[in-house]
């Protein structure tokens, strides 16, 4: 139940609190649903019902947007194999990666991790970074940015992808500058 736009849990949620938290390649299932806390109840969407889009054979979908949160946005992303972001920067943005499933190709700076479930890279404002996978099977991961809104990003990104093949190398520029993206490499969508 929520009160004044803060969430407080059910004493059986209380009850199951106290128990050791799983290994993290376990918090897999759990995290198919997304909880969004409103001043008045308690609301909920899975993943099947989720707003988003797809770029070739990859999926972003949109768990909570600009449109539920000042803060921050939450997409799941399922990443096809031989996607890749291209090595990018923002000067606001952060992010922040967690991988679910499969295994990911995950860089920030100078690092770069081929990482499974339980990963988490957080990037900052100003760090290069990308992700992608190599691998053959899909992966997926959630990708938090803040400030809230790349949804917008990626509905314009899903509509320069459709014109088919690789996008336009100054199209796609043109995008992320507008989007706080800096280029240093250009996308794959896979």
């Amino acid at each position: 139940m929520c009160h004044k736009q803060t969430c407080r849990p059910s004493s059986a949620l209380r009850e199951s609190a106290r128990l050791p938290a799983p290994p993290a390649s376990h918090i897999v299932a759990p995290l198919r649903r997304a909880l969004r806390c409103q001043s008045k109840d308690l609301s909920s969407i899975t993943v099947s019902e989720a707003h988003g889009v797809t770029l070739h054979q990859s999926r972003i979908d949109y768990l909570v947007t600009a449109e539920h949160s000042k803060q921050c946005s939450l997409f799941e992303f399922t990443v096809a194999p031989g996607f890749n972001t291209g090595a990018h920067y923002h000067t606001k943005i952060e992010e922040i990666f967690y991988v679910l499933e499969g295994e990911l190709d995950l860089r920030c700076g100078e690092h770069t991790v081929r990482g499974g479930p339980g990963t988490c890279v957080f990037v900052p404002p100003g760090a290069a970074h990308a992700f992608g996978n190599s691998g053959s099977s899909p992966g997926r991961m959630l990708l938090i940015t803040a400030p809230p809104g790349h949804e917008k990003y990626f509905d314009e990104l899903r509509d320069l992808i459709a014109q088919g093949g690789k996008p336009d190398p100054d199209a796609l520029a043109n995008l992320r500058a507008k989007y706080d993206t800096v280029q240093l490499a250009t996308l794959t969508p896979g």
